[in-house]
């Protein structure tokens, strides 16, 4: 086996987005070929890929929701190609590892760089015939011995995070950046504390080395989005970014969006944050009952969301929330109170369009997860996983009519835990009442939008307009100046005449009259200057000597079309349109 070729597949559904492509790929890449050494092809493929069979592993990474799609992609995999090793991670074998089917030979539990990395050296020592005494002491994976499930004891997590290499970047999309693995708080609906099992943070020099080098391999790029579960866990550490991009010349042309959260919001905060140019910030606000946020773990209240936006909006930082409804034991009334803070909030400007209404959905990891195994809404022999897709707000997935979208959650089943209180079906009236008046707000939103940007253009160019003018009126001394000391020094023909030209389109018309006059004494035969003198007597009223300019011009040169023109001109004010009226009345005098 003289080079390992590594096929990675990250599965998605069809409905709900994945706005990039996955960052894992890149940092396992990264961190895979900058420590072995050997030879390592490592691509990332689509599920569809039809090459499978050139590949010697295939990687697949999953969330629970996607987990019945891996097991599709894994069983063809087996089918097509059964020497191909596969190798699953990500959360929903991190959560559930005793479900891994037996189409997969190895799990990959928790942080992925270091077991993976341990893999594939032992993978190539062994030339793909692993066997369960090989595995055993490898920790953080699951594989099977003899048909049962064996789960090794957990990695201990990289520290520091600075160790791992900057992931590889795919060179289409928008880039994004993780500056931080896992959140210090633990919502009951979020599993992410649980797969990174604790915070730690990249230095805040590794952060701008990154950034650096993001914008070095795209030159163009003005925005950096920030993916951290919390950017701002630790001021001083923002403080010191912000520090290094300014040093760095970086401040000035990027601007970042990045996650927030309502209890740390404060003027002071709010003031520091601004030392980066943000384009928007978001935080969870959830609801608008403290008891449902006191359910959901969020250790914040509707108070602390409602004061975090109104002191955002004084320092003109642009949020977006995201909100849950669905929640057990969640009333009408609760369900209308989340969704009147976000149109009184947009009506006032202080939300942002397109804040996404989310069904609460049970992920594993969480402890809403035991709370649906425990109150029977999930059942793990022959559950379908399936089940958990199609809860992110239809704003944020591939479909656009909310009606469309409920009746997809309908037809797949997905999983509601608040039927006893809410029937699903009242919940979408609810909600469909709401998204038509949140979408009438939003047009209208974007309309006055559209306008503000046109008189802001229309702002500029007047501006522009008006700095020109300024400059014409320091200008203009200058130029009477110069075309004064040329009228009296003398010049070429050429330079007299241009001169001319100049003070003609600055309106000093006496000055470009004896400009044209001299230049005419240097040199009478110019069909150039005869015109551009006609033009000044034309200026004068004095047609005469007008029409002798033009007709000396074209006498010089009788393909000068603009002394042809001006010459037309003078003939069709000279004579006057016949008035049909007045001749009639003149006729009935004389008979």
């Amino acid at each position: 086996m003289s080079k390992l070729r590594i096929g990675f597949v990250q599965v998605t559904n069809s409905v709900d987005v994945h706005w990039f492509k996955p960052l894992a790929f890149g940092y396992l890449k990264s961190y895979l070929v900058n420590n072995v050494n050997f030879t390592v092809e490592m691509d990332f493929i689509k599920p569809t890929a039809t090459e499978i069979d050139k590949y010697d592993i295939i990687a697949i990474s999953s969330t629970s929701q996607d987990y019945g799609r891996a097991l599709e992609i894994a069983s063809r995999i087996k089918r097509v190609t059964p020497e191909v090793l596969i190798i699953i991670g990500g959360h929903h074998v991190t959560y559930l590892p005793e479900t891994m089917s037996e189409d997969f030979d190895i799990g990959v539990m928790g942080e992925g760089e270091e077991i993976f990395l341990e893999l594939i050296k032992l993978i190539k020592k062994k030339k793909k015939c692993l066997t369960p005494d090989d595995l055993k002491d490898i920790e953080g994976i699951v594989y099977r011995d003899n048909g049962q499930i064996v789960m090794t004891k957990r990695r201990h997590l990289i520290n520091p995070l600075d160790r791992i290499p900057h992931p590889e970047r795919f060179p289409d999309g928008t880039q994004y950046i993780f500056t931080s693995r896992g959140c210090p708080y633990k919502c009951a609906f979020c599993s992410s504390s649980a797969f990174w099992d604790k915070t730690r943070m990249f230095s805040a020099e590794y952060v701008v080395d990154e950034i650096e080098e993001i914008v070095g391999i795209f030159p163009d790029i003005n925005h950096i989005i920030v993916e951290d579960d919390l950017f701002v866990i630790s001021l001083s550490r923002f403080k010191r970014i912000c520090e290094l991009l300014e040093q760095r010349g970086l401040s000035d042309k990027l601007n970042f969006s990045f996650s927030v959260r309502a209890n740390l919001i404060t003027d002071e905060f709010c003031k520091t944050i601004k030392r980066l140019k943000i384009q928007s910030v978001c935080f969870g606000a959830e609801s608008a009952s403290d008891r449902i946020l006191g359910i959901l773990g969020k250790k914040t209240t509707s108070d602390q969301n409602q004061k975090a936006l109104d002191l955002l909006h004084k320092h003109d930082i642009p949020c977006v929330c995201s909100f849950i409804i669905g929640v057990p034991t969640e009333t009408v009334e609760e369900v209308k109170a989340t969704y009147e803070f976000i149109v009184n909030n947009l009506l006032d400007d202080k939300l942002g369009s397109g804040c996404p209404v989310n069904i609460l959905m049970p992920m594993p990891g969480t402890k809403m997860w035991e709370f649906a195994v425990k109150n029977g809404h999930v059942k793990l022999s022959g559950f379908s996983w399936d089940n958990l897709s199609i809860f992110a707000s239809y704003r944020h997935s591939k479909i656009e009519s909310f009606k469309e979208w409920s009746e997809l959650r309908k037809r797949n089943n997905s999983l509601y835990l608040n039927e006893e209180t809410i029937p699903e079906e009242a919940l979408y009236e609810i909600m469909s009442d709401y998204e038509e008046t949140i979408k009438k707000i939003e047009r209208e939103k974007l309309k006055n939008e559209e306008l503000k940007n046109t008189l802001q253009q229309m702002e500029a160019s007047i501006k522009g307009m008006l700095m020109v003018t300024n400059k014409f009126r320091d200008i203009l001394p200058i130029i009477e100046d110069i075309s004064k000391n040329i009228l009296q020094e003398g010049g070429s023909t050429e330079l007299l005449n241009k001169t001319g030209e100049l003070c003609y389109h600055l309106r000093i018309n006496e000055r470009a009259f004896q400009l044209f006059r001299k230049a005419l004494n240097s040199d009478s035969g110019k069909d150039e200057i005869w015109n551009n003198l006609g033009v000044i007597y034309l200026e004068k009223k004095d047609i005469d000597r007008a029409r002798e300019c033009f007709s000396k011009s074209l006498e010089i040169n009788p393909g000068n079309n603009e002394a042809r023109h001006n010459s037309l001109q003078i003939l069709s004010a000279l004579y006057e349109p016949v008035d049909a009226e007045r001749l009639n009345k003149k006729s009935s005098s004389r008979s």
